[in-house]
């Protein structure tokens, strides 16, 4: 089993929830580290700058959703999944799968506080 991080659309209530069918909710989660979020419609997370901890959800996944996730995201063209740290609302820290935009952000808007 894998833990993955997300802050956007693959978070419960969002459009592509559905990819992390057979999935294990284990908390909503931010990350250790302050990052940055930048959104157009969608959220793409940078940590080559650092403005708040990233808020979200953790999951425990298996091989086929990870692979899947990966699929719908685009790694490792589009975004780059890489491990980080986060912190879940008990205190409690795992390291966690999250994918990264390393693109250019400069049409993108920042989300000063990190939650989407």
């Amino acid at each position: 089993m894998h833990k993955l991080f997300t802050y956007g659309a693959l978070q419960r209530g969002y459009p592509l929830h559905g990819w992390l069918t057979g999935a294990r909710f284990i908390g909503t989660a931010e990350t250790v580290r302050s990052m940055a979020m930048y959104a157009t419609g969608i959220p793409f997370v940078t940590d080559k700058e650092q403005v708040s901890p990233i808020h979200g959800e953790l999951f425990a996944v298996d091989e086929a959703v990870l692979a899947a996730t990966d699929r719908v995201e685009g790694h490792p063209n589009a975004y780059t999944r890489r491990l980080t740290n986060v912190r879940t609302s008990d205190g409690e820290t795992h390291e966690a799968w999250l994918y990264f935009y390393d693109h250019d952000m400069t049409h993108r808007t920042l989300v000063p506080n990190g939650r989407y």
